[in-house]
């Protein structure tokens, strides 16, 4: 749909003078919002020649642009309310996730009481060798893992939540990072995933993003969703 602009309207509505004074009285946008359409369409009727009044069909056709632009606006105020309406409703339904189960892409890891959030990679091919490096939230390296050689498939991060002095750490978020070779000392591509309970939602930064033992998970990382409880909480029990 083409926009009405000040120059166009005011060759079509306005004698030459008054155009220009209606024009200096309305925003210098070059494009029309409903109260400038509406104020000039006033201005015209004000300084139309009386001895060459507005022919009745053009004035019914400005009403009828101007009816639009005020369809097209309260359109948009709907559209806008029904957004707003689906956007706390997905908002309800991402806090039914507090108490979940859930994995999730990624290479962040949260110890409690010194016990870690379980970590889990996958690799499609045999490793010769492989190890995990775990880093503090400094970036400081604080524990190598030597895993071996390993099968293609699924595997889970064994991190006991101490550094090298065998110490064990202090709660917080730390990151891993997967280092796996093959025969000829190639590198493997290995993807990542974290595992646990969700225990809250935040909204700071206007989208909601889930909360699992103190790390932040997005929507967009999540590929699975279940009421199972996670190993460690069933080992608890």
């Amino acid at each position: 749909m083409s926009v009405i602009t000040e120059n166009q309207i005011m060759q079509n509505m306005l004698p030459q003078s008054s155009a220009t004074n209606a024009v200096e009285s309305v925003d210098s946008s070059n494009e029309l919002d409903r109260d400038a359409f509406l104020k000039l369409l006033l201005t015209q009727l004000q300084n139309q020649d009386p001895l060459n009044p507005m022919e009745g069909t053009e004035f019914t056709a400005q009403l009828a642009q101007f009816t639009s632009l005020e369809q097209l606006y309260n359109l948009n105020d709907s559209f806008a309310t029904v957004s707003s309406t689906i956007q706390a409703s997905n908002d309800f339904q991402t806090i039914s996730l507090v108490g979940k189960t859930i994995k999730a892409l990624g290479t962040a890891m949260y110890v409690r009481e010194g016990v870690p959030t379980n970590g889990i990679f996958q690799i499609d091919e045999p490793a010769a060798s492989a190890v995990i490096n775990i880093y503090d939230e400094t970036g400081q390296k604080i524990r190598t893992l030597d895993l071996g050689a390993l099968a293609a498939g699924n595997h889970n991060i064994d991190w006991d939540g101490r550094d090298y002095n065998g110490t064990l750490v202090a709660d917080g978020n730390y990151d891993f990072e997967i280092l796996a070779l093959d025969a000829e000392n190639q590198a493997i591509e290995a993807s990542s995933r974290v595992e646990g309970k969700i225990t809250g939602v935040t909204f700071e930064t206007g989208a909601p993003v889930l909360l699992m033992n103190g790390l932040e998970i997005s929507l967009a990382d999540i590929y699975e969703i279940t009421d199972t409880a996670p190993a460690d909480d069933e080992e608890e029990g």
